[in-house]
C-alpha cells in the first residue's frame, strides 16, 4: 500500500484559527514525535498541524485522540479538532452552548475534490489519508454562543476574507459561497478549546467521527 506524499508545513493559515489574547499559538505546550502512526506535520511552535475527515469521504483510519488527552496530567486548555459524521445546518447542530474561540469547518468543497479524496484513500495507506488544517476553510466566533444564534456576522466575515484574498481557490470558493443563506451554509466539525473535561462533552457526542489534538497550554 502506498504512503501519500504528505507536504511540510511551517506557516500560520489566514483561514485556519486565529491567534487571540486568551491563548497563543506561539506559546504553548508540545507534543512528542515519538511513536506516531500518523503522517503528523508539526508548526514551527512545536503544535500539530489539525486533521480533518470529510463524512462524504470513506476512510480507512480515523484519527481518535480521546486517550492522549486522557493520559495527560496537569491542568491545560487543549485545542481539538472534530469532524462530524455528516454535514450539519446550524440549526441542526445537536449542541446547545459552544464555548470561546469555536471555529466552524465550513463545506467548500467541489465534487471533483471529493472524488479526489476518495481515490487518495482507496490508493494510499490510511496514515496519509484526511484533509490537512490548510485545506479547511471555515468562520471563527471568539465568544460563548448558543448554537441557536446565528452567524450572520461571522460568516460576513468568513466571506470578506475570501473576496480579497489572492488565492484562485479562494476567489473560486467565494463565488459559490457569497449567495448562501447563513442558515443554508453545512457545516462539516469545529475546533474548539477547553479543559479535559470541556472538550471531553463535544468529543463523546455521537455526532463526532474524529478527534484531532492541535496543542496545549497550561490553565492559570
Amino acid at each position: 500500500m502506498k504512503i501519500k506524499s504528505v507536504a511540510m508545513e511551517q506557516k500560520q493559515y489566514k483561514f485556519g484559527l486565529s491567534p487571540s489574547n486568551s491563548i497563543s499559538r506561539n506559546m504553548s505546550g508540545s507534543i512528542g514525535t515519538n511513536g506516531e502512526d500518523w503522517q503528523m506535520t508539526y508548526k514551527e511552535n512545536g503544535w500539530r498541524n489539525l486533521l480533518f475527515f470529510h463524512p462524504a469521504v470513506s476512510y480507512k483510519e480515523y484519527k481518535q485522540d480521546k486517550d492522549l488527552i486522557n493520559q495527560m496530567e496537569g491542568e491545560k486548555i487543549y485545542e481539538v479538532a472534530l469532524s462530524f459524521d455528516k454535514p450539519y445546518k446550524q440549526s441542526e447542530l445537536p449542541l446547545y452552548e459552544l464555548p470561546a474561540m469555536t471555529w466552524f469547518w465550513i463545506n467548500t468543497y467541489t465534487d471533483s475534490q471529493l472524488n479526489q479524496f476518495q481515490q487518495e484513500t482507496k490508493e494510499n495507506d490510511w496514515s496519509s489519508t484526511f484533509i490537512r488544517e490548510n485545506e479547511a476553510l471555515g468562520l471563527s466566533v471568539n465568544s460563548s454562543i448558543f448554537s441557536s444564534i446565528e452567524l450572520d456576522q461571522e460568516n460576513k466575515d468568513f466571506l470578506r476574507l475570501l473576496k480579497t484574498s489572492i488565492s484562485d481557490e479562494h476567489t473560486s470558493v467565494y463565488k459559490t459561497m457569497k449567495d448562501k443563506n447563513i442558515n443554508d451554509v453545512e457545516i462539516l466539525g469545529m475546533v474548539v478549546y477547553g479543559t479535559k473535561e470541556e472538550v471531553a462533552t463535544f468529543i463523546d457526542n455521537p455526532i463526532v467521527k474524529s478527534s484531532s489534538l492541535g496543542g496545549f497550554i497550561g490553565n492559570h
